[in-house]
């Protein structure tokens, strides 16, 4: 239990809190709105994407964006040149524009604080670090309190929403190490749900503080304490500019100066640290950008070079092919127009021409180091109050003779952070980045996949074409062939008919014994043949004719084939090549935004022997197998509870354990850009 005096001032604050407006329940109730300007053209295809965007840079709980009218140019009369005026009121008349603002409610700060082992809810004792969070202690839960404060992680994405976001598995952990316990079967779970005076601490949490033990735990302040905050920070750093002052006073200029002179330079290039690694980042990121823009205008070329020898090569007229040609043309003429690139290109010209050097913060510091390093005064580094002469007040009062001096310690205390003054130009980078990314994923779905699609419906039917022909020719073949038998056995029978009437009538010359003889060498002539043919026939109907196979039968066949070529390429990264051209194998990954029940598949910007999903063509079917990189990171996968496995193949495959690696196919149908999950597939990874 708290001490009476502890008692006495929670139970003031608690009173306060229900005087005060229902409104301060909790951050949802009592959350203000951020009215800021936007990238935001307008278009209401395009609103969801920047409301999702602030959504998730300001952590709001909710935001909306709208069009906001305002004063545009002036009207000008076109017959006098002149601007026009309401003849009613007599005001000079404007157009009227619309400008796309987004409104965010319940919003954070984007700066975040380090929770350094612990959430401090009642910090009474110090008034310069007071938030005063206004809430009924005894109702608010520990759930709400947390999204009050914004805890998250400082290396994982500030999410959209809290549900089925990483902050459920964080904020458990979080009430479990406070003693909010709910007892699930033989194992205990962290309950985020129950009021924070309902913990194994009781009222004690509000003196103690909520344990943060995850070192990467940050958090936000939010919007109705941002002032407050602001001003706290502002005290304490008066306060210890006093401090300073005072300290200084107390020593010699020599012994301060040996004391603390090469204290601060340390601190002002710590600070310097930082901002060169904000700089390069920068950098990094520019460069970065300029590699993908080389990418996107080479694939611009190569997309149009690919058209052209495709349509050469496909030269069938059936109507498949025609309808696949036109969507492919409409395609380039969306996407391949140019338009888009030149854009890009302009405004990557702008960001190119950002001397990041040049920021004022940054050169603010580099001037500061500077002079700190050749300064030997103490006034330099604390300042000074400027002299006064005193005189009457009928004589305007005191005359200020010299002015006030910062110096370099109050002046790199107002620096702030480099971030805020680069923060527009990261933004651009970020936006840019996502735009090109975009067209270079529109050009593998609208393009290169349906020529890749076009080739192999072309080639099916150049076959199917082959095979006809090559049935004609052998039928031709086999009717020349009986024709030249044919007339081959005509003729001979005819020569022998002739030899034999030729015979038969020397035979009559001959005497009589002779025809005998001869009668009686045709009669077991005549037995022999009737005996041979009569084994023949025996023979015949002794063999046994092969029973052809069903189509079942062939279909079941050639999906063994792709499984033993699927699992040779597991084994052989050689065959993989050899694996993908047989089947008609295409990258896929998960689509990060998944709207309904049904799980979306689209092309990956992983070549097929790096992506972790192989898409085959069976029999007009599709099916997808996990690739052979996920057999050979298995550890990675299987690592805190299959949570990699688990997120990348969510909805497309199952994951269980087994004695062995093994696979099942998803079945999967062509939906739109991409492919739709009709049939989850299964990984099992060993035990």
């Amino acid at each position: 239990m708290l001490k009476p005096i502890a008692k006495l001032l929670i139970a003031t604050l608690i009173t306060l809190s229900f005087l005060a407006s229902n409104a301060f329940a909790f951050h949802k109730e009592n959350s203000l709105v951020k009215i800021k300007s936007t990238e935001w053209d307008g278009h209401k295809d395009s609103k969801k994407d920047y409301e999702l965007e602030n959504s998730k840079l300001y952590c709001g709980y909710s935001t909306k964006g709208f069009l906001k009218k305002r004063k545009g140019d002036a009207k000008i009369d076109p017959n006098t040149g002149k601007q026009e005026i309401d003849p009613a009121t007599g005001d000079l008349k404007f157009e009227e524009t619309e400008s796309p603002k987004i409104a965010i409610k319940g919003y954070h700060s984007t700066d975040s604080i380090n929770a350094d082992g612990k959430l401090t809810l009642l910090p009474l004792l110090s008034s310069k670090n007071k938030l005063e969070l206004k809430v009924d202690w005894f109702d608010i839960t520990l759930l709400e309190i947390l999204k009050i404060y914004c805890l998250q992680l400082n290396d994982r994405d500030r999410p959209d929403k809290f549900k089925s976001s990483y902050l459920e598995d964080f904020y458990t952990q979080v009430a479990l190490e406070n003693g909010f316990v709910k007892i699930t079967g033989s194992k205990n779970k962290g309950n985020y749900k129950k009021k924070l005076i309902e913990g194994q601490q009781g009222e004690e949490i509000l003196k103690k503080g909520i344990v943060i033990s995850n070192p990467k735990a940050v958090w936000y302040v939010p919007d109705f304490l941002i002032d407050q905050y602001k001003e706290n920070i502002k005290s304490i750093k008066n306060d210890k500019n006093k401090k300073i002052k005072n300290d200084a006073i107390n020593k010699s200029n020599s012994t301060w100066i040996s004391e603390n002179k090469q204290n601060y330079i340390n601190e002002f290039k710590g600070k310097l640290n930082e901002y060169e690694k904000v700089i390069t980042d920068l950098d990094t990121k520019r460069n970065s950008l300029i590699n993908k823009l080389a990418v996107y205008e080479k694939q611009i070329k190569e997309a149009k070079k690919k058209i052209k020898t495709t349509f050469v090569e496909v030269n069938i007229a059936s109507d498949d092919i025609k309808i696949s040609k036109l969507s492919i043309l409409a395609a380039e003429e969306t996407f391949l127009s140019g338009v888009e690139f030149k854009e890009y290109d302009k405004r990557l010209a702008k960001i190119k021409d950002i001397k990041f050097e040049k920021y004022r913060t940054y050169k603010k510091l580099l001037e500061i180091i500077k002079k700190a390093e050749k300064s030997k005064q103490t006034s330099d580094f604390v300042g000074k109050t400027g002299f006064e002469f005193p005189l009457p007040k009928s004589l305007g009062g005191n005359w200020k003779i010299f002015s006030d001096k910062n110096g370099f310690i109050n002046d790199f205390n107002n620096l702030g952070k480099l971030t805020s003054e680069s923060k527009i130009t990261d933004d651009d980078m970020n936006t840019l980045d996502k735009d090109i990314e975009y067209q270079i994923n529109q050009l593998e779905m609208q393009i290169f996949t349906p020529l890749e699609e076009l080739m192999t419906e072309y080639k099916k039917l150049q076959k199917d074409k082959s095979w006809i022909t090559y049935a004609i020719y052998f039928i031709i073949f086999l009717v020349v062939v009986g024709f030249i038998i044919y007339h081959f056995y005509s003729r001979k029978k005819l020569r022998d008919a002739e030899r034999k009437a030729e015979e038969r009538i020397g035979n009559l010359k001959r005497d009589f014994d002779g025809q005998l003889r001869n009668t009686s060498n045709e009669i077991k002539s005549v037995s022999r043949a009737a005996r041979s043919q009569q084994s023949t026939q025996n023979l015949e109907q002794e063999t046994v004719q092969e029973i052809p196979k069903t189509p079942e039968e062939i279909i079941a066949s050639k999906y063994d084939a792709l499984v033993t070529d699927y699992n040779e390429a597991l084994e052989d990264f050689t065959k993989v090549a050899a694996f993908k051209q047989k089947w008609h194998g295409l990258a896929l990954s998960r689509k990060e935004r998944q709207d309904g029940t049904k799980t979306i598949l689209i092309s990956s910007s992983s070549a097929f022997e790096k992506s972790g999903i192989w898409c085959v063509t069976f029999n007009d079917n599709y099916f997808a197998f996990p690739g052979s990189t996920v057999k050979s990171n298995m550890a990675t996968y299987m690592n805190m509870d299959f949570m990699k496995a688990n997120m990348n193949f969510k909805g497309i495959f199952n994951i269980s354990t087994g004695s062995s690696y093994s696979t099942e196919p998803a079945v999967l149908r062509k939906g739109g850009a991409g492919f739709v999950v009709e049939r989850i597939g299964k990984i099992s990874f060993p035990n």
